[in-house]
Formats: structure tokens, sequence, C-alpha cells
């Protein structure tokens, strides 16, 4: 006799179906339970004396289970699968129905696979908890980090001071493209600045540096746009890029920009909004990617009340 004819010992197949770990039941195309194993019993808290011969409709209406997937698979006529939760084992199940039809293509049967997925939706919550606190500590530890690579000559004993730090390094850290330093004469803006600067993603490229209160009116302007050939008496024969085109993919810096005059103020916000700059006497548009961090120990919203300041 051909062995790969022989038929599979009923009492073998009876103990596949028992031992195995997930939970499995059987029902007819009414959608009654016919048959599950022990898994499936400890999984939905009822013997098989209880359950078996049940309509699956009525478990869902007495709150055993808040949804059927034989159900489904009935409605169907395809494979199924749901998140389950039974009521009376606690447990939330991944579900899969599988509709199986006979030769004619009617649907004889839904075979039922259940596995507990309790403990896996537990831990998915612990991990995602343990990777906040994680992202949080790291973050901390990164922060202590520049602190104490990259500070300098910056004294940060104070907690406001060092929550200042913190600030600064967030700022610079997640690409901040236009940044306002307040405080005293002394309290150190300018390290400040540059510490921003040696902490972003721009660090590799220029610092410039300009002091809005250093330069006559008619001067500071060219020295920030630059100025074409022949813009003004004096200027260089073949015209000269301003300090925003030389810091392109690195960062300016606007010092006590409170004191700059109210005729220049205006271009800077234009230039903030489009990133384009026009040199004094030119007739083109530059294109310049910068960050802009700007300085002050003047009150600006009193400036403002003012009119002295329109930035």
């Amino acid at each position: 006799m051909n062995e790969s004819k022989k038929k599979t010992d009923p009492a073998l197949l009876e103990a596949v179906f028992n031992l195995s770990s997930d939970g499995l039941m059987i029902c007819d195309k009414n959608g009654v339970i016919l048959e599950l194993n022990r898994t499936a019993e400890r999984l939905n808290g009822f013997g098989a004396d209880r359950i078996v011969g049940r309509d699956v409709r009525t478990l869902v209406k007495e709150g055993h289970i808040d949804r059927s997937v034989t159900q489904e698979v009935i409605e169907t006529r395809r494979q199924v699968s749901i998140i389950q939760y039974v009521a009376r084992s606690g447990y939330n199940l991944l579900v899969t129905g599988t509709p199986v039809f006979d030769e004619q293509g009617h649907l004889s049967h839904v075979v039922v696979n259940e596995r507990d997925i309790t403990l896996l939706d537990s831990m998915k919550k612990e991990l995602e908890k343990v990777r906040k606190e994680s992202d949080r500590i790291k973050e901390e530890l990164t922060e202590l980090s520049l602190l104490e690579l990259r500070q300098g000559d910056i004294v940060a004993e104070s907690d406001a001071m060092r929550h200042t730090i913190q600030v600064a390094s967030k700022l610079a850290r997640t690409g901040v493209s236009n940044i306002l330093i307040q405080g005293e004469s002394g309290t150190g803006k300018g390290l400040l600045a540059k510490f921003i600067h040696e902490n972003s993603a721009r660090r590799k490229q220029s610092f410039i540096q300009i002091n809005c209160a250093a330069l006559p009116e008619n001067l500071l302007e060219a020295e920030l746009f630059g100025y074409a050939k022949g813009a003004f008496t004096g200027a260089a024969e073949r015209g000269k890029p301003g300090l925003i085109e030389l810091a392109a993919g690195g960062t300016l810096f606007l010092d006590e920009i409170g004191e700059m005059p109210l005729s220049v103020q205006p271009k800077i916000p234009k230039y903030l909004d489009d990133k384009k700059i026009r040199s004094v006497g030119g007739t083109r548009h530059k294109t310049v990617d910068c960050t802009l961090v700007a300085a002050t120990n003047r009150n600006l919203d009193r400036l403002t009340e003012d009119r002295r300041f329109r930035l």
C-alpha cells in the first residue's frame, strides 16, 4: 500500500489540536461552535461543555466578547483578522477566522485561530514608556556634554543661566533660523550667539558678526547687503559682497540690533521672509540662506511703542 495515502491517526490529530499553543475553534456555516481546544477554553474562560453548540452572536450579545470574527467571515466569505477583547478572561486576542468551502463552493465551516497578545501589548506600552524616558535622559546628557565640551568661556552657575544654555542648545540642535538674545551689557550675548552657532548643524560654516551701533547709517546697509560696482563714491570697482552673503550656510550675528538705523531696519524682515538680498546699487536679487541671531540690551517693546524700532 502506498504510504503517502495512509490516513493520519485521528488520535494524533486530536493530540495536535489540543496541544496547540494557539486557541483553535471550529464553527459551522451558521456560526455555531462545534469544537474548541484546551487553549481556546483558557483564553475564552469557558469550558467546552459550556460553549460548544452556542451561536457566536450570543457571546457578543451577552458581552463575553466585543466582536466575533466568525460572524465577519460568514458575512464577507473571506479570511478576517481582528483584535478581540474577552471580558471573562481579560485577554486581548489576535483572532483570525478562515472560511472553509465545500466542493460546490458553499461555506461549510469557519476555522478560528486565537493568539494571546495581552503580554505583547503590555510590553509594547512599557517599551514606549522606557523609550520616552531614554530619550529624555539622552537629551539631558547631550545638553550636559555640550555644556562641558563646547561652552568655552560661558560660566553657567545659576539656575537661570543653566536654563538659558539649555534653551540655546535646543534652538541650535533644532535648527531655528531666527533668534533674538536680550540681556544687559556684559552678560555674554555674543558668547551665547557663538555657542548657538557652534552647536548647530551650521558649525562648519562661517560665523559673521557685526555691531549695528558701530557703523554710520550710510555704511551699515552696504556692509550688510553689499554693493554693486559704482554704487557710491569710493566704492570698490568690482563691488563687494555683504555680510549676509558671506554668512551663507552659516550664522550672521547682529549685535546691538536695537541701535540699527530706522532706514535699514525694514530690509531685515524682508530678507527673513524670502531669504533674498539685493546689493546697494544692484539690480538682481540673490537667495542666501543663513541663521540670523540678533542681540540687544534695549527694551525693544518700548522702542517699538516710541516708533524707534520696527523690525
